[in-house]
């Protein structure tokens, strides 16, 4: 059975695309804790402001293959928005007591957080091993953001 967060998360693959046609910007990757982590970046903003964070003893710059794959982009430098999110607006009344998850968009494949007060979407794909994270824009990012993440 499909979860009804895959057409979504395909959608947001599709943004991340058309940001990096528009944007370029860097890809790192990294092992953390002996996992191996990617980061591809659409713009140059993002990624110098989240970068530093990784700029640990424990976070080391590597050559991996596996991992998790992340796509990051903004909607300030790329113009590029998430796709219109699908479920009912009632849903996020609810966001604060289940720490933005998104409900019917989180099962044993997807996770879906959303942080509509910083219009700041994550999601996470757990069987592929990829993940996207779309901001408004790399100025607005919170200082927690910045510092972790």
């Amino acid at each position: 059975m499909t979860s009804p967060a895959a057409p979504f998360f395909a959608g947001c693959q599709a943004a991340f695309a058309e940001a990096r046609g528009r944007c370029p910007g860097p890809d790192r990757r990294f092992t953390l804790a002996g996992a191996s982590l990617a980061l591809r970046f659409a713009g140059e903003q993002l990624a110098a402001r989240l970068l530093p964070a990784f700029a640990l003893p424990a976070a080391v710059e590597s050559s991996g293959k596996d991992g998790l794959d992340i796509v990051l982009w903004d909607l300030a430098e790329t113009g590029v928005a998430a796709p219109p999110m699908p479920w009912p607006r009632a849903a996020l009344g609810v966001l604060g007591a289940s720490r933005g998850r998104v409900p019917g968009f989180c099962d044993a494949s997807f996770e879906t957080v959303l942080d509509p007060g910083h219009r700041i979407l994550w999601m996470l794909d757990r069987a592929a091993g990829r993940a996207v994270a779309w901001f408004r824009g790399a100025a607005a990012l919170p200082a927690w953001a910045q510092l972790h993440p």
